[in-house]
């Protein structure tokens, strides 16, 4: 099997995000050409704390806003909390570092994420506006709330006594992972959100940025309402969110950036089509399935073994720890990756499925899928999930060695931050050069010259000689 997958697969030289708007990289296009006509890529991880996985889907999106017109990157976040950095790579004002320390989700208040908000505003800085990024979650509604009845008081007074009795009925499921609310108090919600939306597009009718910006909130609200009710088992809470975050993804694609080409950043299980483990788990990946077809692109983010930065208790105030992954012939996917012996893309697509390797893609095996919880005592059977690779998958991405993220403490510890001014300025610099001929940006703007300075300082896995060559 190690033979079949060595010579099915492209080895991955290189997961380093750049930083100027020059990225050549052979097993990258080969991902691109199987993408085909993908509207939405699906980008999973094997664990929110692995330092390779958020650096390599960086440099996916580099490559894929600069080879393929892709302009936004959907996160696997609330929304409310990703405004802010919507709003700096747009060239807002703020520290990007701080906004990261300041998430309710402790999984993103890492290093590893600045690469990514840092590059998309200099990108912004010379083609304005063209590349987005949105939260796809929803998971405590009170703050999204808040963003409606802050508009409304001013702007919409007659939709704010709607708005208090909707935060009434939620303030139930302020308390993520806690307190979940009934279908009746649900239901008394969805009725009040519906008249506040009412009465904002009626005062309203021409729907300017503020007012649409208060009826997308609500739209979230809605969508995700079904989080917040008591669900009996754990089933029913992840189908209720991975349907909420995938019709936030339909509405992001359609309506928000209408024909958008996204990358949607969110955990392997959440990305996959389906699942062996729960088969009655309607994924995300599953649901963007049926409402794109061919156009959605399901990747797996795959490790074998080292260490992840995760929680160790549950609650919102628990703070991600070191956890060691040992290597384990449990971890069946991983084991068998690993034998290859280097980094690689596999295009699950392209495996002829009568071959030796199309039956054991076609089987189910173990895999590491961590959550946002592990038991240290026992991270086999808290982070081991059983998956059909061929059958919830289009590509896998393998990297042998996972290292924990970096906790972001304050701005003097944000290894690869730099100050965003220095960015822009160099950007324009570097990427206005006249020495040009032609490139796939968003706006089919002339090609730049690469930024001249180095790029960030980030550990990336290197290749033996003879494995190199094949991807040059």
């Amino acid at each position: 099997m190690t033979s079949d997958i060595a010579r099915a697969a492209f080895p991955l030289n290189d997961t380093a995000p750049v930083a100027g708007d020059r990225l050549e990289d052979a097993t990258l296009a080969r991902f691109a050409a199987a993408l085909g006509d993908a509207q939405i890529v699906g980008l999973g991880e094997a664990s929110h704390g692995t330092h390779e996985d958020l650096l390599l889907k960086t440099r996916l999106f580099q490559y894929l806003v600069l080879h393929r017109g892709f302009t936004v990157f959907a996160i696997e976040g609330d929304w409310f909390e990703w405004l802010p950095m919507e709003a700096y790579v747009n060239g807002g004002p703020g520290d990007p570092a701080a906004m990261l320390i300041g998430q309710d989700f402790s999984i993103y208040r890492v290093n590893e994420l600045l690469p990514l908000l840092q590059w998309m505003r200099a990108y912004n800085a010379l083609h304005p506006g063209s590349l987005h990024l949105v939260g796809i979650d929803a998971q405590e509604p009170q703050s999204t709330l808040n963003v409606v009845h802050a508009y409304a008081q001013n702007d919409a007074p007659a939709a704010v006594a709607a708005l208090d009795a909707a935060s009434a009925c939620y303030l139930d499921a302020a308390e993520r992972e806690r307190v979940k609310i009934s279908q009746a108090q649900a239901d008394v919600c969805l009725t009040a959100l519906k008249t506040a939306a009412s009465r904002i597009s009626g005062a309203h009718p021409s729907a300017d940025a503020a007012a649409s910006r208060a009826l997308t909130a609500i739209g979230f609200l809605e969508r995700a309402t079904p989080i917040y009710v008591h669900h009996p088992s754990v089933l029913g809470l992840l189908n209720a969110r991975d349907a909420a975050m995938a019709e936030n993804v339909a509405y992001v694609a359609r309506q928000e950036y209408p024909g958008a080409k996204m990358v949607v950043s969110a955990e392997d299980m959440h990305v996959a089509t389906e699942s062996a483990t729960m088969p009655d788990w309607a994924t995300m990946g599953g649901h963007l399935r049926e409402t794109f077809g061919s156009r959605y692109y399901a990747t797996d983010l795959v490790f074998h073994s080292g260490a992840i930065r995760v929680k160790t208790t549950m609650g919102i105030d628990a703070e991600p720890q070191r956890v060691a992954i040992i290597d384990t012939p449990g971890d069946e996917i991983g084991s068998e990756f690993s034998r290859v012996r280097h980094s690689f893309y596999l295009d699950l697509r392209a495996v002829d499925a009568g071959s030796a390797l199309g039956r054991w893609l076609n089987e189910s095996h173990t895999q590491w899928t961590f959550g946002g919880v592990v038991d240290p005592s026992d991270v086999f059977n808290s982070g081991a999930g059983h998956v059909v690779l061929a059958a919830s998958f289009d590509g896998v991405f393998f990297v042998p060695v996972s290292t924990p993220t970096n906790g972001l403490q304050s701005k003097a510890a944000c290894r690869f931050a730099r100050p965003a001014n220095d960015y822009v300025n160099r950007s324009k610099a570097a990427m206005t050069s006249p020495a040009s001929t032609g490139r796939g940006t968003v706006a089919d703007a002339p090609r730049r010259a690469a930024w001249s300075p180095a790029a960030v300082t980030i550990g990336t896995p290197r290749l033996p000689a003879k494995a190199r060559s094949r991807a040059a």
